[in-house]
C-alpha cells in the first residue's frame, strides 16, 4: 500500500540537517523537506488555496498528492498566516502568504511521515493570541470532538489555541471540517506509528 510505503521511508529520514529555529521553536526548512520527498517520490504535486475570515485573517491550505504507478496518496493541512510572533495577520501581504504556504507544505509532508517527530506529538505550535470567530459548534459536535481528542492523545490546550478557543464549546462551527480533519489525521499518524513498532 502506497501510504505505508511513503510513511516507512519518510518517517525514517533524519530531519536534523533541515531543522531551523525561530523564536525557540523548531522548523524544518521547506527546501530540505521538498528535496527529500522528491528523491523518493518524484511524482508529487502540491496545491494551495486561501480562506479569508471576517476579521481579515487568512488561512492557507496545502493538499499534496503523491502518485506511484496506479496508486495515489493524498494529505491535506492548513495553517493561519502568522507574523514572527506566531500571531495571525489581518490582511497579510503576498510575502506572508507565501511563507505560510511553505510552512503549511512542510506540515502536510509531516502527515506523510517526514519530520513528524519534530512536532513532538503536539497538534501544532501555539498561537499566542487567538483568532475570534463567530458561531460555535453544537453539543453533539463537542461530544464527537471529546472522543477524537481522547483517541488522538492531542494536547487539548494547544488544540484549542490553534482554533482560537479557550474551551470546547467555543470551537468555531465554520472550521468544523478542519477540526475533524486535524484530529483524524493525528489518530491515523498515531496508528501508523504504533503499527511500525510491532
Amino acid at each position: 500500500m502506497l501510504y505505508k510505503q511513503i510513511w516507512d521511508i519518510l518517517s525514517s529520514i533524519d530531519p536534523t540537517p533541515g531543522i531551523e529555529k525561530k523564536n525557540g521553536l523548531d522548523f524544518i526548512s521547506w527546501s530540505f523537506a521538498w528535496s527529500q520527498v522528491k528523491k523518493y517520490f518524484p511524482d508529487i504535486h502540491p496545491e494551495f488555496s486561501e480562506r479569508t475570515f471576517t476579521d481579515q485573517t487568512v488561512e492557507v491550505t496545502c493538499r499534496i498528492t503523491i502518485r506511484q504507478g496506479e496508486e495515489t496518496a493524498v494529505h491535506e493541512m492548513w495553517l493561519p498566516v502568522m507574523d514572527f510572533r506566531n500571531r495571525p495577520i489581518p490582511s497579510p501581504d503576498a510575502f506572508a502568504i507565501n511563507t505560510a504556504r511553505q510552512r503549511c507544505m512542510v506540515k502536510c509532508l509531516a502527515l506523510f511521515g517526514l519530520g513528524i517527530q519534530v512536532y513532538g506529538g503536539s497538534v501544532d505550535m501555539a498561537v499566542e493570541q487567538p483568532v475570534i470567530v463567530s458561531g460555535a459548534i453544537s453539543k453533539k459536535q463537542i461530544t464527537e470532538v471529546k472522543k477524537l481528542l481522547k483517541a488522538s492523545g492531542a494536547d487539548v490546550d494547544k488544540f484549542l489555541t490553534y482554533f482560537g478557543a479557550s474551551t470546547l464549546d467555543q470551537l468555531p462551527a465554520d472550521r468544523w471540517e478542519n477540526i475533524i480533519g486535524m484530529l483524524e489525521a493525528k489518530i491515523a499518524n498515531k496508528g501508523a506509528a504504533h503499527a511500525d513498532q510491532e
